[in-house]
């Protein structure tokens, strides 16, 4: 639940990509990207390029620098229903 002073900022926020209002996020223009290892979230731009996120991503799951050990992680996309998606 939101509380009222989280609903008006919510309401004056516009998207600063495709100036629709509403929350961060909420337009599409942005994924949420997870770290799996420490839980450190991070509002990303959307790539929509060919070999870009799925449109159906929500969140896309990464490990940040502080977590990577240094080889070559894949990401793993997210839907809005939790699964896991393919790419």
């Amino acid at each position: 639940m939101t509380s009222p002073i989280e609903s008006m900022i919510d309401a004056a926020c516009v998207c600063l990509k495709c100036e629709k209002p509403g929350p961060p996020g909420s337009c599409g223009c942005w994924i949420k990207m997870r770290c799996p290892g420490c839980g450190k979230v991070k509002l990303i731009e959307r790539d929509n390029d060919v070999a870009g996120d799925p449109p159906d991503a929500t969140e896309v799951r990464i490990h940040c620098p502080d977590c990577n050990s240094g080889d070559f992680d894949a990401p793993i996309y997210v839907g809005a229903d939790g699964k896991e998606l393919p790419h």
